[in-house]
């Protein structure tokens, strides 16, 4: 109470920062935590990750002064420093420097300060006559004065650290600006209590039930008398715990600092956790072994009675065993008539899948068929797709920027453009067809199978008409490079007049594969 009391008094005044003095596991954050609760104040903790350091805390620590001076007109905060965070020299430092002058030189750049400040120059017109805010003649001695008054600085030491003298020293206004609590071990007596608190009624014996005692009371099971012996059980088992604890920690912490033990409130706690999750453990696993032959004995007994039952119904039923006798033999009787009617159906798969194979074996003809006249115009397609995937941009651009571009060129384009279903053949289509960036990916892609009919007869015509702008060498002089679109437009023109020829067979052959499915 009077360390809460200490707590209390420094953060409820203006500029109140702490130097919070304990081992580890005391309660330093708690109080904090609480009275900060208790006056509404905001709590800001560095998160703590590997490699945090001064340029981590700068960040957080404009967090924590904008909230104290500038977000909704700022608002009191508690800036707590655990020992962790004060790995990097630098961080203590600059909680020293905000401790002492409400400010850190070199925190803010001079952007980022303007920016900061600009929603404190109307606060300096809106000032009260009179208050410290209206003596304030810049928006950055504004933005100093609230945070030196709302913002609180609580850092946290171990005594027992060997840099806790230097970091006072090196930092003088841990001492000249700060409010020193001193939170000294538990005594005793507490040790003595808090393994009782902790672990309640866990440390009741597994017998007493399910939950111990206290399971009892909840089924109604026992009466008023062996729950008041079950009570006081379980206290005087908590009682020899939690002294039993509190010797182990007092003779860790009377150990010589030399041989390295170390015992501090932080140890104690976790000195229960670690009793409670044993406990809790050992328990679950009595439990689940009583369990276990409480069933086991439960399925011994349900046995023995289903002994008896079974003893009873036999002798009753001995009489029925010859109507019985009789409705077996009809049923060997039906028994042999189905393995007939199997023998039949067997006969007639046998049948079926005859069928099915000469089926197959004249789906596989004519699939041959099919790919025969496919294997033809597949390669001379593949390899114009892979001419055209060679053609290098720079080709595409030099074409797109002609303005009188050979005939040749436009032929050939206008073949590829009508391939592609565009009808558009001005030389303005060509050039944004040049231009764009998928255009040698929308030629490989393409799909000749989709070709329609109307397409495939104007792109004939376009190629008959023009024949020598097809033609190798006239396209080789005028495309250089790009030649290879003229060899697939030319491929396409065949791959689709294959298509047509082959329809009636693949029609055919989508026949005999429903056929085979059906039969199969």
């Amino acid at each position: 109470v009077n360390q809460l009391a200490v707590v209390d008094r420094c953060l409820g005044r203006p500029g109140g920062h702490l130097l919070l003095v304990g081992a580890p596991g005391v309660g330093r954050r708690s109080a904090v935590s609480l009275v900060a609760h208790m006056l509404r104040m905001r709590v800001f903790e560095p998160s703590l990750s590997r490699g945090f350091g001064a340029k981590q805390f700068a960040g957080e620590l404009k967090q924590a002064m904008a909230a104290a001076a500038i977000e909704d007109g700022g608002s009191p905060v508690v800036l707590f420093l655990p020992e962790g965070a004060l790995e990097d020299d630098h961080v203590l430092e600059m909680a020293n420097s905000l401790a002492a002058s409400g400010e850190v030189p070199g925190l803010y750049g001079q952007d980022e300060a303007d920016s900061l400040l600009s929603p404190l120059r109307e606060s300096i017109a809106d000032a009260k006559a009179g208050s410290a805010e209206a003596a304030c003649k810049t928006p950055w001695e504004l933005f100093v004065l609230r945070v030196r008054q709302r913002l609180h600085v609580a850092v946290a030491l171990d005594p027992s650290s060997p840099l806790f003298a230097r970091r006072c020293e090196s930092n003088p206004a841990l001492l000249t600006a700060c409010t020193v609590a001193w939170f000294g071990g538990w005594e005793r007596e507490a040790l003595e209590v808090l393994p009782g608190m902790a672990l309640g009624r866990l440390t009741a014996k597994p017998g007493d039930g399910p939950q111990g005692a206290e399971a009892d009371q909840e089924d109604g099971a026992g009466d008023e008398e062996e729950l008041d012996d079950a009570d006081a059980e379980a206290a005087g088992d908590a009682a020899s715990l939690g002294a039993l604890m509190a010797d182990v920690h007092q003779w860790c912490a009377e150990r010589p600092a030399a041989e390295g033990v170390v015992a501090s409130p932080r140890d104690f706690s976790a000195m229960m956790k670690g009793f409670k999750a044993v406990l809790l453990t050992q328990r679950a696993n009595v439990r689940s072994e009583a369990q276990r032959l409480e069933s086991g004995l439960g399925k011994l007994h349900e046995a023995e009675r289903t002994v008896a039952e079974l003893q009873a119904e036999a002798a009753s039923q001995k009489a029925d065993l010859k109507v019985k006798q009789s409705a077996a033999d009809s049923a060997m009787q039906q028994i042999t008539e189905a393995l007939a009617k199997a023998s039949d159906r067997r006969r007639e798969v046998e049948v079926l899948t005859k069928h099915a194979e000469e089926a197959g074996a004249a789906t596989a003809e004519r699939k041959a068929e099919v790919e025969s006249e496919l294997g033809g115009i597949t390669p001379v397609l593949e390899a114009a797709r892979e001419a055209v995937g060679g053609i290098d941009s720079r080709t595409l651009t030099y074409l797109r920027n002609l303005k009188a571009p050979p005939q040749p060129i436009v032929d050939v384009l206008s073949g590829v453009l009508r391939m592609l279903g565009n009808e558009d053949l001005s030389w303005t289509s060509m050039r944004r067809f040049l231009g764009s960036s998928g255009a040698k990916m929308s030629v490989i892609n393409f799909d000749p199978s989709s070709i329609s009919n109307a397409t495939r007869t104007a792109v004939a015509q376009v190629v008959r008409k023009h024949a020598q702008s097809f033609e190798e060498a006239t396209i080789r002089r005028a495309l250089g490079d790009a030649a290879p679109l003229a060899a697939w437009v030319k491929a396409c023109l065949k791959f689709s007049i294959v298509m047509e020829k082959i329809e009636p067979l693949q029609a055919e052959l989508r026949k005999a594969s429903a056929a085979l499915s059906k039969a199969q």
